[in-house]
């Protein structure tokens, strides 16, 4: 996701990636599938690659992660809604409903 906001296409990337994983239940831990992701919103598989394997890419990631965990993530998908954490895609419906509450906004 950190290659794919540096290449200006994190939206359209992250909703492939969700799809190939969770739709598709393509296990995005291989190259070979963050590629697919990525071929999907115009990506060169190259390119991707060269994204994924700079040494400040990593940097950022642990940094990333850091923050997400000092929010109280713990694991993936998570949803933060108006301060509120949702984890779990069988939780996708709960975020969008309290997103949409009146107290969200």
């Amino acid at each position: 996701m950190l290659a794919a906001r540096r290449l200006g296409v994190l939206v359209p990337f992250a909703l492939s990636a969700m799809r190939l994983s969770f739709r598709e239940r393509i296990d995005l831990g291989r190259l070979a599938a963050v590629q697919r992701a990525g071929e999907r919103v115009g990506l060169e598989p190259e390119e991707l690659s060269a994204a994924v394997a700079d040494p400040g890419l990593k940097d950022e990631l642990r940094a990333a992660t850091d923050d997400a965990v000092s929010l109280g993530v713990f694991g993936v998908p998570t949803f933060r809604v108006d301060g509120a954490l949702f984890w779990g895609d069988d939780r996708l419906e709960e975020a969008v409903s309290h997103a949409r509450s009146p107290a969200a906004g």
